[in-house]
């Protein structure tokens, strides 16, 4: 059986606490790996792969589902996914404070050791170099795209035109990390699972910050051997294996790693002025005020 529900992020926006939680449920269906990416690195290989490779488990879930963040910014996937999956499925949307995103999408990459630029210089790279800077470290062009990610309006236009929005959903990060008991029943109620289910929380969520231990760096990331390792263990253990073995994996890496530094106030103040339009389409889209990340509005400096 193939997903009849897709979360395409967005990246840094709790997806992977929700991937923890749901995948505990025994109505809800979720490959052993987290994000599978097949609809932008393995499409070629075709549905039946995707099939086999990651749903071959399937029993009598009632939701099944992949958690994939890229989905979001790689402009195919809604055609793909509509193309491969129907117009039927439903879809989630994890979505956080823009500029928050994208400095923690930054943090972590410099906590990994990744990234070496100040977030400025960073973020004002052209598009042609951080889509290089992306392509030879992960061989794809959107590691490295902190400000495109966080651009959710174009991503989520791309899908209404495949998708009705009576099959959408958006979660807010500050929502669900507020009151996640309370959002995540709105989620299993939106993709249709009868009955109560008592969810352990204290699962496995990505580090918001502090620096990496920098030797443990190169064994964790910059290893290739080691992240074929990783995915495999992934692939052959279940949710509390893995939300264990992260949570020790994050534990190890802690320590006198390049801790990112935090955005300073001026560079905050024009880049929530950049977004104002960004945040003007999304209440639209998403039928909701977003005073909550219009952080300077109160100051007249919108």
């Amino acid at each position: 059986m193939l997903p009849n529900f897709i979360c395409p992020g967005a990246a840094r926006s709790a997806t992977t606490a929700l991937y923890y939680l749901l995948i505990q449920h025994p109505q809800v269906f979720l490959p052993s790996l987290k994000e599978t990416r097949f609809f932008t690195q393995d499409y070629d290989k075709g549905s039946s792969w995707y099939e086999e490779k990651y749903f071959s488990g399937v029993s009598r879930e009632t939701a099944v589902g992949d958690i994939s963040p890229v989905y979001l910014v790689d402009e195919r996937c809604p055609e793909r996914i509509h193309s491969t999956l129907g117009p039927d499925i439903k879809l989630i949307f994890m979505l956080r404070d823009p500029i928050e995103r994208a400095h923690s999408h930054y943090s972590m990459l410099r906590n990994h050791e990744f990234e070496d630029l100040p977030f400025e210089e960073a973020i004002a790279l052209d598009e042609e170099a951080r889509v290089a800077k992306s392509l030879k470290r992960y061989e794809h062009e959107y590691g490295f795209q902190y400000l495109k990610e966080s651009r959710y309006s174009l991503g989520i236009e791309r899908y209404l035109k495949y998708f009705n929005r009576e099959q959408i959903k958006y979660v807010l990060f500050e929502d669900f990390t507020a009151d996640t008991e309370t959002q995540l029943a709105g989620i299993v109620e939106f993709l249709g699972v009868p009955g109560s289910f008592d969810f352990d929380f204290d699962v496995y969520k990505n580090p918001t910050g502090g620096a990496n231990n920098s030797k443990m760096n190169q064994v964790f990331y910059n290893n290739p051997l080691a992240k074929k390792a990783r995915d495999l263990v992934q692939m052959k253990t279940g949710w509390k294996t893995q939300s264990m073995l992260k949570k020790v994996k994050t534990a190890l890496l802690k320590g006198r790693g390049a801790k990112a530094p935090s955005l300073n106030e001026d560079l905050q103040r024009r880049l929530y002025a950049d977004f104002e339009d960004e945040f003007t389409r999304l209440e639209t889209l998403l039928d909701r005020d977003l005073s909550l990340w219009r952080k300077y509005e109160l100051e007249g400096t919108r």
